[in-house]
């Protein structure tokens, strides 16, 4: 059986700094790679045409695939689409294998060699969360509370599912792709506790990408928590009705801010409900990344 094949996607110039002003971008970003090959994984990167050659000179033990669009359009960096990320896995011929931000390290990567091949044999998702660490040689740290850094899935089955306009690096991304495919069906595994370590930095979006994609979140998903609400039952899984109030309070706050420009409140306000939305998605992802199929979900992908 062939290991199973990781893809993310490698900056060229990653820039991060530790105690002292030392720049390790490089290193850590390439760390993190060595930590997934550890683990049995097969690992390539996913870029912009016009950063392929850079990411090849940089990292030139690492397979690239040049990908056929990117969201500058969005945020104005050749980010890759989740979409693009599926089609070039599917492109390699990729049966079982998965996504994850580019500055991750597997902590252990005996367990999750484990974890990947029960879910694996098991045909489960896998997602992956991760904790924020102050250096990059520390083991503790403080679980992120946004939800998975990587997923891992059936390739095969995923072509044709709705991941826009979700990119690796932009807000919301692994929440999105852990969403679609539970929602589509996928029976799935999150291990409790983070599996990855992810070296801490200063938030790379101001606030109005985050409320971009914090509101194509809901728009691309509500409907169908509400009808799994609906079909579940009010008490089957508490996470549904905070998110739901947690959505809908950020929303309110957001649009005062903007009729109220210059309230700083009114926007920390907003900021304070969005992050309480993420975490409560997050949390419903736990409770929905069962080894069984929950009724009210479709059956398996």
């Amino acid at each position: 059986m062939a290991p199973p094949t990781l893809a993310t996607s490698l900056a060229p110039h990653p820039e991060r700094r530790i105690t002292g002003g030392r720049e390790i971008g490089r290193l850590n970003q390439y760390r993190c790679i060595e930590s997934w090959r550890a683990s049995g994984f097969h690992v390539f990167s996913v870029n912009a045409a016009d950063e392929a050659d850079a990411v090849r000179t940089a990292y030139p033990d690492v397979p690239v695939i040049v990908a056929e669009r990117d969201a500058r359009g969005l945020c104005g960096r050749p980010l890759i689409p989740v979409s693009e990320m599926i089609r070039a896995l599917r492109g390699a011929g990729v049966t079982w294998g998965g996504i994850a931000s580019a500055d991750v390290r597997v902590a252990a990567p005996g367990l999750l060699l484990h974890v990947a091949g029960e879910g694996r044999n098991r045909d489960m998702a896998v997602f992956l969360n991760r904790a924020n660490v102050a250096h990059p040689c520390d083991e503790a740290g403080e679980l992120d509370s946004g939800g998975p850094s990587a997923v891992l899935f059936d390739v095969r089955h995923s072509a044709a599912l709705d991941f826009e306009p979700f990119a690796l690096g932009l807000p919301g991304w692994g929440r999105a792709l852990a969403m679609t495919l539970l929602l589509a069906g996928s029976q799935a595994y999150s291990p409790v506790g983070a599996v990855l370590r992810h070296l801490d930095h200063p938030k790379l979006w101001g606030e109005e990408v985050h409320r971009r994609f914090f509101s194509a979140f809901r728009t691309r998903f509500s409907p169908e928590l509400r009808a799994l609400q609906r079909t579940e039952g009010a008490d089957a899984l508490p996470s549904l009705a905070a998110v739901a109030d947690l959505g809908r309070h950020a929303e309110v706050y957001a649009d005062l801010a903007d009729r109220r420009a210059g309230e700083t409140g009114l926007t920390e306000s907003a900021r304070r409900h969005r992050s309480a939305y993420a975490a409560a998605i997050a949390d419903l992802i736990q409770e929905l990344a069962t080894t069984a199929p929950r009724p009210g979900i479709s059956g398996r992908l």
